[in-house]
């Protein structure tokens, strides 16, 4: 990144003045990198520097092209202020979001846009070191073929499925190889920093910081999709729990002797109100005959587009789909009702496959929560779709960088 080069081995190098300036450098960069283009004296008072040593930092971001004026802020009475953002590709963030069987590749500039087409691949996440290698040369060949020098790629950040240990880079359920974490490995075979958060986790960021829960302290972000994910910033701060493994909303047992949950255990919320028991019961109803909804069984691979299928012939007016997707909701507004009697948020933020039929499911949801939830407690807790749509999942990755890739520097 030009003349601002972000190694910790610099930092390590580095004493006295020559080392607070650069870590201040750092902290102005961070700054406007999460909250975008700000005045002076703004970033003054966030980070607590004084006015003559921040013109001179900010004068030399701009000579190393780092940042640029991006215009001028509100007046308060004489002159507008200038505002000072990050130059839009002055460095990239390469997104990788994966599934089950998908991953999901772009890059990202310093003002969050989306600078290449999205390319997605089949891959079945395991524990297989193949199935690692195979993902590594994706993301070396699509950096490649952007024409990105790697040199500017900031960081990589992966969305991913699993009870991932984010501190440590580790994915406990995929690509655990137990010599090293996944992101040490990535980091050693493709030369960037890598940074691995759990799926619903890394959307509780994107919406904290980038969309309707931006500025908000308390929100909840349910991932509704194969499973249920659930991602909660609490007090403006992602809550990981001791072990990092905090939100296995989906594994809490609702019914007593209930269905057989794929974690072992009984009537697990999952069993419930997820995409596989939506996908169960479709699969009830067609061998019934009593639905319009096309399944082919012959793959269990195309399980998740057979779920597109649901919710297609739910949106375009098949009865049973529409009953299926009103009894899940249901149950989750009734799961639901206990996270907001729990953490009582200010909003409720659901986004995933099943998020994408709407009202369909947002009503029953509200139903079940103004059944099950004290008024006092639920009136205030909106609950909204994204307005990401698919791509919350990207900039979830998006959201991991922001969060992590500065740290270290400043923990320094």
């Amino acid at each position: 990144m030009n003349n601002l080069q972000f190694d910790i081995k610099i930092v390590e190098q580095l004493e006295g003045v020559e080392r607070k300036k650069y870590i201040q450098q750092i902290r102005i960069v961070k700054a406007l990198y999460v909250d975008g283009a700000q005045t002076t004296s703004k970033l003054c008072k966030r980070l607590r520097i004084s006015a003559p040593n921040m013109m001179s930092i900010l004068s030399e971001l701009v000579d190393a092209n780092i940042i640029e004026k991006k215009g001028q802020g509100k007046s308060i009475g004489g002159r507008k202020p200038d505002l000072f953002g990050l130059v839009d590709n002055g460095f990239c963030v390469l997104a990788v979001e994966m599934s089950i069987y998908k991953v999901s590749i772009a890059l990202f500039n310093a003002e969050n846009k989306q600078i290449t087409d999205t390319e997605e691949y089949s891959v079945v996440l395991n524990n297989e070191k193949s199935t690692l290698d195979y993902i590594i040369d994706l993301i070396k060949s699509y950096i490649q073929r952007s024409g990105i020098d790697k040199a500017k790629v900031l960081a990589i950040g992966i969305s991913m499925p699993g009870l991932v240990d984010s501190v440590n880079g580790i994915n406990h359920t995929y690509l655990n190889f137990g010599d090293k974490p996944v992101t040490e490995l990535m980091k050693e075979a493709i030369g960037c920093p890598v940074f691995v958060e759990n799926d619903a986790k890394a959307m509780a960021l994107a919406e904290f910081r980038l969309g309707s829960a931006k500025g908000k302290k308390d929100i909840l972000v349910l991932y509704l999709d194969w499973g249920i994910g659930l991602g909660m910033i609490l007090n403006g701060n992602l809550y990981r729990g001791t072990s990092g493994f905090a939100g296995e909303f989906s594994h809490i047992p609702m019914v007593e002797n209930g269905k057989l949950c794929r974690c072992g255990k009984l009537g697990c919320i999952e069993t419930m109100a997820s995409g596989i028991r939506v996908l169960e019961l479709a699969e009830e109803g067609v061998k019934e005959g009593k639905t319009s909804i096309q399944l082919d069984n012959s793959n269990s691979k195309f399980k998740y587009l057979e779920l597109k299928n649901v919710i297609k012939s739910a949106l375009d007016g098949d009865q049973y789909a529409i009953k299926i997707l009103h009894e899940t909701g249901i149950n989750l507004g009734k799961a639901i009702s206990i996270l907001i009697q729990l953490f009582n948020p200010e909003l409720i933020v659901l986004c995933g496959m099943l998020a994408q039929s709407g009202d369909l499911i947002t009503t029953p949801i509200q139903q079940g929560v103004n059944t099950h939830a004290m008024k006092q407690i639920s009136e205030k807790s909106n609950v909204v779709i994204t307005e990401f749509g698919d791509n919350i999942g990207m900039l979830g990755a998006v959201a991991v960088v922001m969060e992590n890739a500065f740290e270290k520097y400043l923990a320094s």
